[in-house]
């Protein structure tokens, strides 16, 4: 009779429990790969490592919880010495190192909690975890940067998933290939989730729950390096998940802008979603002067580092319906701003000599021959190239002289996949334009004087192969004929075209020889006569 009154109880409370919102309750904790993940509501959800500051000795942390707790704690110890109940144990805890925030995302009624670590040993590896004893995390760990030394890093970009489904298997397998190169950070450059855009929140706090949780198994060793993509415009959508460094003049409402330096490369991350009427082609704006003012100073400041990356997520140069130019000269562009963006962003890299931008935003696969701002456009820089063998592989190595290349790996979930559109090819210099490709991910190994870069594709089952490999050097090639002009295919023909003129000039020599010596012997005979 007890299990009857229970039954029927519950039948007349499951409606009210569906309704209004009640319906975040449950996406927020049943335990369903429908929803969030479920757990109890004090477990620490979306843990994450980010640079926050000085990378040799600081770094950031980030998690949430479903309710607000004052006994969080973050725990961090060496990996060398690999216990937690250690004397070498460095602890925070709320008000001395950890902060409690409301999730100004606003769409959800989770806290968000973020605690930095300082003082940190230069290249060492560090364990962590959060929480406290009843409901500690997973263990995370990461290795912060030294002043050199080899280290690779995977560039990963728009995962924008809908549904469960695109995150895992479609994301956590791309992670899941991504980590056996063992990076030591995660270029992610945007459009992490689909739902986080300003008016239309509806299930983003699930979405990030599944990009940042589910995925956790691949994502706790290593930093990540995100930027905000247009599909994270949300107020504090995207800075609610991060704990980056604070730029006085970044509000952090559609994003961040920040840069780090890791060993012996810089990293500059921009903010595209800081523009004003991107749609609308009288009246939108390039990059705020707050944010341009600071990438200025930034690239002075660090303009001796030896590589040079720049991560942002709308694309100034690839051949996707976003940032074709050729869209935009007929009208039918609907992202004007990235026009702006281009003409203020490009030479100043040109100025800094930046050697990789980082894109997303276009779901395909490109990258440019290094191209520089030239007579009110867009040309291709001075280089030559060598092959250099690595590790068993070949790679087309080049040494540029001017020009920076800029790359999009495609889309790491397999949400979408776009075509390559029309494009001005007196504007646009690719070496490789590919669409429709399938789930991608860059591995960039930093080694020395040099920079190796495989692009991997994977299919439904997991599989990856390799899609392409090239390498830039700072050592000096001195090829004979350094190219300089032009994309690939136009030097071909360059070649091509030499060969033919060549071709021709010596058969009209023999020609010319065969006709002197028939008239010889012509002459000799009519003498003979």
């Amino acid at each position: 009779m007890k299990r009857n009154k229970k039954l029927l109880i519950s039948l007349l409370v499951l409606p009210l429990l569906f309704s209004g919102n009640n319906t975040n309750y449950l996406k927020n904790h049943i335990k369903s790969p429908l929803f969030a993940s479920g757990d109890d509501s004090y477990t620490p959800k979306m843990v994450v490592t980010t640079f926050n500051g000085n990378s040799k000795n600081e770094i950031g942390i980030t998690w949430h919880l479903d309710l607000p707790s004052l006994n969080q704690t973050a725990e961090l110890v060496e990996a060398s010495i690999n216990d937690f109940s250690s004397s070498e144990v460095i602890k925070l805890s709320i008000g001395k190192g950890v902060s409690l925030e409301p999730n100004l995302g606003a769409d959800d009624a989770g806290k968000v909690y973020k605690a930095k670590f300082t003082n940190l040993k230069p290249n060492t590896k560090y364990l962590y975890r959060v929480g406290n004893s009843e409901n500690y995390s997973d263990i995370h760990s990461f290795i912060t940067s030294g002043d050199n030394g080899a280290f690779s890093f995977a560039h990963i970009s728009d995962p924008q998933g809908w549904s469960y489904s695109d995150y895992d298997p479609g994301f956590l397998q791309t992670l899941k290939n991504a980590s056996t190169k063992n990076p030591s950070l995660i270029a992610l450059t945007g459009d992490i989730v689909d739902r986080a855009k300003e008016g239309k929140l509806n299930n983003a706090y699930n979405q990030w729950l599944w990009a940042l949780d589910s995925t956790k198994e691949y994502l706790k060793d290593t930093i990540i390096a995100p930027v905000s993509g247009n599909h994270e415009t949300g107020k504090y959508q995207f800075s609610s998940r991060f704990n980056l460094k604070n730029v006085d003049t970044d509000d952090g409402i559609s994003g961040n802008y920040y840069s780090f330096l890791y060993n012996e490369a810089y990293f500059l991350c921009l903010n595209t979603n800081d523009t004003l009427n991107p749609t609308n082609p009288d009246t939108c704006t390039g990059l705020s002067d707050n944010q341009l003012n600071f990438i200025k100073s930034d690239l002075e400041k660090n303009k001796t580092a030896k590589w040079k990356f720049v991560l942002l997520h709308k694309g100034l140069f690839d051949p996707g319906e976003h940032s074709s130019n050729k869209q935009y000269e007929e009208g039918t562009y609907h992202d004007y701003d990235i026009d702006k963006i281009r003409k203020q962003l490009v030479p100043l890299f040109d100025q800094y000599n930046v050697d990789v931008v980082l894109q997303g935003h276009d779901h395909l696969y490109s990258r440019t021959l290094p191209t520089i701002a030239k007579n009110n456009g867009y040309s291709v820089g001075e280089y030559a190239e060598e092959i250099v063998n690595h590790n068993g592989k070949e790679y087309k190595t080049k040494y540029v002289t001017n020009g920076t290349i800029y790359c999009n790996t495609s889309t790491a979930s397999g949400s979408k996949y776009y075509n390559v559109t029309t494009y001005d090819e007196n504007m646009m210099h690719f070496e490789i334009a590919k669409g429709m490709t399938p789930r991608m991910y860059t591995n960039y190994e930093v080694d020395g004087d040099y920079l190796f870069v495989d692009s991997y594709e994977i299919d439904a089952f997991g599989e990856e192969k390799v899609y392409e490999s090239w390498a830039l050097t700072k050592s000096e090639i001195k090829n004979d004929q350094p190219i300089d002009e032009g994309n690939e295919e136009e030097n071909n023909d360059k070649s091509s075209n030499t060969g033919l003129i060549v071709g021709l000039t010596i058969s009209g020599v023999v020609i010319i020889g065969i006709a002197v010596a028939l008239a010889i012997i012509f002459i000799k005979k009519k003498k003979g006569k």
